[in-house]
C-alpha cells in the first residue's frame, strides 16, 4: 500500500535566539517565515519551503530536524536531504529543501519538522557571564535555606522541589521528576532539559543536590549550589545551543549520593540516546575567607597534591579560592573550566585537583554527586569551597546565608556558565517548526487514528474552546506546544463536551494543540493574538 502523508499545519516565524528579555545587543539572528511542507506520496519525500531573512545578509547554515514524539527530541534520520540546506545558503524567499525518508523506519503518526538557520556569528559569552547577579543568588537563598531533609524537613524540601520545578518550567525547559527508591528511602530528582538545536545526543549537565542534613538549614550545603543552578539557568536559557544542557536538582545526596546514582542507573534519568559531555557539579560554592589559616586540608593532601599545597602555604592557608576537583578521565573538562574561568572571570582564583582513577585514594574528594559520574566513566567536576575543610559551620545549625560571600558565589557561577556555553556550543540561530501526519501500510488507515476537534475562536485571545467533533468514551489529553516544539500547556479533556483552554499565560504566536487518548491523535494549529 502506498504511503499517505498529509500536511497538518505550518508555523509562523520564530526567532528563538532572541526569546529572552534584555539580552546583550549584538548581530541580529536570522528570521524564518512561511515554512510549509509538501508530501510526495509516491517517492517517500517531503519538500519543505520557507523564507529566511538576515538583517546583515550573512550566509546561513540551514539544518533540518525531524521528531516522532511531538518535538521532545529530533532524532529521526535526515541524512538524505538536499536543496537549500547546509552551508552556505544565502538569505531569501522561496527556499526549498527535500527530505527522502525511509518508509520502513517510520511508524504511522504525527511528525514535527524543524528548520534551523544559523548565521555563524559569534555570541558574546562575556556579556552572558556578566548577567550573573549576586542579588539573585541572595534572594533565592533566602527561600531555599532551611532544613531540607527526608524526615526532619519534609515540608520545606517539598517546597524547594516545587520551586525548582516551577523555575525550570517557566524557563521553557522540558521538565520532569525522576522518582526512585533505595530500600526504605524514596526520592525525586528534578530535571530540566534545554533542548539542543543541532545535536541532541550530547548533553552538558549543571547540577546540585538540594537536600540537607537533619540539623542544618544548609545555606552553603547545598543551598548555594541550588541557587547557583537557578542563576545559571536564568542567564543561559534565553540562548540556543547545539547540544542539550540539563539542569538537575539531585535528591538524597546526604544519604550516599542516591539521586545521582538513580539518574545514571535507573529509569527516568539519563536518556539512552545521550552522551554526557560534561558535568558541572556545584557542591557548596559560597564560603570565602581571606583570614590566614582559614583553609585546612585532608590527611595526605600534601603528598597527593604537592603543588597545590605549596600554593596554600604561600597564601597562608587562606580560604579565598574555588576548588575544581577532577579525575584523570575528566582532564579535558578540567582544562575547559580552568580556561573559561581565567578568560571570563579573571578575579576568581581556582585551585585544580586531579585525583588518579576515580578518587579511591582520596575519598574526601568523592563526597558529592560527581563521583557517580566518575564511576560510570563520564567526565565530571566537583566545584566547591572546600566544605568542612573551610566552612566551620558545615552540617550545623549555623550554616545560614549570612556567613556566605555572594560575590564569590557569583564568580563561581560565572565560570560554570562560561564553561557550559562553550561545551554546549552556543549558536546564533533561529528555528521554525511545522508538522505532518504519516501513515504507512503496516498500520490502520489514518482516518481511523485521527481525533477530530475544533478550536473556537481561532485565533484565540485569553482562552479558546476545544470542541470535539465526534463522541469519545475516554478522557482525552490536550498538549499545547509552541512553535519551537516545547510543551507549554497540558489539560485533561472531558469527552462529549466543550472544554475551555486558558491561554492567558501564553504569548502571542503560533502553537500546536495535540489531542490524544493513547491510541488516537489529532493536531490543530492555534494562533494567539491578544
Amino acid at each position: 500500500m502506498k504511503n499517505i502523508v498529509r500536511f497538518i499545519a505550518f508555523a509562523a516565524p520564530v526567532l528563538c535566539f532572541l526569546c529572552g528579555s534584555a539580552l546583550p545587543a549584538q548581530n541580529a539572528a536570522p528570521v524564518i517565515s512561511n515554512i510549509m511542507a509538501f508530501p510526495d506520496e509516491l517517492n517517500n519525500r517531503v519538500t519543505i519551503t520557507f523564507d529566511v531573512a538576515d538583517a546583515e545578509n550573512d550566509a546561513l547554515e540551514i539544518e533540518l530536524r525531524v521528531s516522532d514524539n511531538m518535538g521532545q527530541t529530533y532524532l529521526i534520520d535526515v541524512a538524505e536531504t538536499w536543496g537549500d540546506v547546509g552551508y552556505p545558503v544565502n538569505p531569501g524567499s522561496g527556499k526549498t529543501l527535500t527530505w527522502q525518508y525511509n518508509p520502513g523506519g517510520l511508524a504511522s503518526g504525527i511528525y514535527f519538522l524543524k528548520i534551523i538557520a544559523d548565521d555563524r556569528q559569534p555570541v558574546d559569552i562575556q556579556a552572558i557571564v556578566d548577567e550573573v547577579n549576586p542579588d539573585n543568588l541572595y534572594n533565592d537563598l533566602e527561600f531555599v535555606q532551611g532544613i531540607r531533609h527526608y524526615d526532619a524537613g519534609l515540608e520545606h524540601i517539598q517546597e524547594v522541589k516545587d520551586a525548582i520545578e516551577t523555575r525550570f518550567t517557566n524557563a521553557g525547559l522540558q521538565t520532569y521528576r525522576q522518582d526512585f527508591s533505595v530500600g526504605a528511602f524514596s526520592g525525586q530528582n528534578i530535571i530540566g532539559r534545554l533542548q539542543g538545536q543541532g545535536n541532541e545526543t550530547q548533553t552538558v549537565i549543571i547540577d546540585a543536590h538540594f537536600d540537607s542534613v537533619s540539623v542544618a538549614p544548609g545555606a552553603d550545603d547545598n543551598g548555594s549550589g541550588v541557587v547557583g543552578v537557578l542563576e545559571a539557568l536564568r542567564v543561559l536559557s534565553p540562548y540556543q545551543f547545539r547540544n542539550n544542557i540539563k539542569f538537575i536538582g539531585f535528591d538524597l545526596e546526604e544519604l550516599g549520593l542516591l539521586g545521582s546514582n538513580a539518574f545514571i542507573n535507573s529509569p527516568g534519568g539519563k536518556d539512552a540516546f545521550e552522551t554526557i559531555a560534561g558535568v558541572l557539579n556545584f557542591e557548596m560554592i559560597g564560603y570565602y575567607s581571606e583570614a590566614p589559616n582559614s583553609q585546612s586540608t585532608p590527611v595526605g593532601f600534601n603528598i597527593l597534591f604537592p603543588d597545590a599545597y605549596a600554593e596554600l602555604t604561600a597564601n597562608q592557608f587562606r580560604g579565598d579560592f574555588l576548588i575544581n576537583v577532577a579525575n584523570t578521565t575528566s582532564a579535558p573538562l578540567r582544562n575547559a573550566f580552568d580556561s573559561c574561568a581565567a578568560l571570563y572571570v579573571p578575579a576568581l582564583k581556582v585551585t585544580t585537583l586531579t585525583v588518579p582513577g576515580n578518587g579511591e585514594i582520596a575519598t574526601d574528594l568523592r563526597r558529592s554527586d560527581h563521583a557517580k559520574f566518575w564511576d560510570a566513566g563520564m567526565q565530571a567536576l566537583m566545584l566547591t569551597d572546600g566544605a568542612n575543610f573551610r566552612n566551620i559551620h558545615y552540617h550545623t545549625p549555623t550554616d545560614v546565608l549570612d556567613i556566605l560571600d555572594f560575590n564569590f558565589m557569583a564568580n563561581n557561577v560565572k565560570a560554570a556558565v562560561a564553561t557550559a556555553a562553550h561545551l554546549a556550543g552556543i549558536r546564533h540561530c533561529a528555528t521554525a517548526v511545522t508538522a505532518f501526519n504519516l501513515a504507512t501500510g503496516i498500520n490502520p488507515p489514518l482516518q481511523h487514528q485521527h481525533l477530530n476537534f475544533a478550536l473556537q475562536p481561532n485565533p484565540a485571545g485569553n482562552s479558546t474552546m476545544l470542541v470535539l467533533s465526534d463522541n469519545y468514551a475516554k478522557t482525552l489529553q490536550a498538549d499545547v506546544y509552541n512553535a519551537t516544539g516545547n510543551l507549554v500547556l497540558r489539560k485533561q479533556i472531558a469527552p462529549n463536551a466543550a472544554n475551555l483552554l486558558r491561554t492567558d499565560a501564553l504569548a502571542n504566536g503560533v502553537y500546536f494543540v495535540v489531542l490524544h487518548n493513547g491510541q488516537q491523535k489529532g493536531v490543530q494549529k492555534m494562533v494567539i493574538s491578544k
